[in-house]
C-alpha cells in the first residue's frame, strides 16, 4: 500500500525530470527521486536496497552531478565591438562595461570566456553560447529569435540624428565625444535595455546571470561598475 503510493510520486518525478530545462532543477528532481524510491524499497521489505537507493541516488550521485556542473568549462562568446560595452584597448586587451560584467559574472560560476568578434555572417549556435555587445534590438540581426534567451543588462536611451538614423546612448556618446557631431543633433525616441542573448540550451545560465545582476545590484557594484566604464 505505501510503497504503491511511494512508486506513484516516483514516477510522476520521473516525468518531471524529462521535462525540466534547468539543469540544476533537474539534478535537484534526481536526488529527491531516488530518497522516493528509497521509501518505496523500505516498505517492501527491501531494508538494504533502500539505504543503498538512499546512499547513492540521493546522496552521493546527486553530489556529483552538481559538482560536475560546476567544473571548470568554457562559455563561447560572440561580441559586438562597441564603445564603453566592450572592445580591444590600445594594449589589445578586451575591456568595457559588459566584458567586466560578463568576467565576473562567470568567475563566480567558475567558467572561462573564449571571445570571439561578430563577424558578417549569421551566428553559428553551435559555436556560440552567449552575444553581447550593446545589442538593445535584435531585428536587424541575422538571428532566429526563438532560439535565444533574453537576459536585460542595462537601460538604455534611443535617439536619432539629423538624419533619422537609430542610435543608442553609448554610441551616441561616442560620436560627440569624437565631434563628429553634436549633442543638438540627436532627438529623444524611447527608453530601451542592453541585452545579453544567451543559447536557448543554457536557460540554466541565463536564471544564473539574472540572479547575479539582482545581486550585484543590492550590493551597489553595479552601479560602481557602470560609473567606472561609462560614466
Amino acid at each position: 500500500m505505501f510503497s504503491a503510493i511511494f512508486w506513484f510520486f516516483a514516477l510522476l518525478l520521473s516525468v518531471a525530470l524529462l521535462i525540466e530545462k534547468n539543469l540544476k532543477t533537474a539534478i535537484l528532481f534526481f536526488g529527491l527521486f531516488g530518497t522516493i524510491t528509497s521509501g518505496a524499497y523500505l516498505f517492501m521489505g527491501a531494508t538494504d536496497v533502500s539505504f543503498a537507493s538512499l546512499a547513492l541516488g540521493a546522496g552521493f550521485t546527486t553530489f556529483v552531478f552538481l559538482i560536475a556542473i560546476r567544473k571548470t568549462g568554457t562559455v563561447r562568446v560572440t561580441y559586438i565591438s562597441t564603445p564603453y560595452m566592450i572592445n580591444r584597448s590600445q594594449e589589445d586587451t578586451l575591456s568595457g562595461f559588459e566584458h567586466e560584467l560578463l568576467k565576473s559574472f562567470l568567475i563566480e560560476q567558475n567558467l572561462e570566456a573564449e571571445f570571439t568578434l561578430m563577424g558578417k555572417d549569421e551566428i553559428d549556435r553551435k559555436q556560440t553560447d552567449i552575444v553581447i555587445g550593446g545589442i538593445y534590438n535584435t531585428d536587424k540581426m541575422k538571428i532566429d529569435e526563438k532560439k535565444w534567451i533574453k537576459v536585460n543588462i542595462l537601460k538604455t536611451k534611443i535617439f536619432h540624428d539629423g538624419h533619422s538614423t537609430e542610435t543608442d546612448l553609448v554610441r551616441m556618446k561616442k560620436k560627440i565625444l569624437d565631434q563628429e557631431k553634436s549633442s543638438e543633433e540627436f532627438v529623444y525616441l524611447r527608453d530601451s535595455q542592453y541585452l545579453f542573448l544567451i543559447e536557448h540550451h543554457r536557460p540554466e545560465l541565463a536564471e544564473d546571470l539574472k540572479q547575479y545582476i539582482r545581486e550585484l545590484k543590492n550590493s551597489g557594484e553595479y552601479q560602481e561598475m557602470v560609473r567606472r566604464f561609462i560614466g
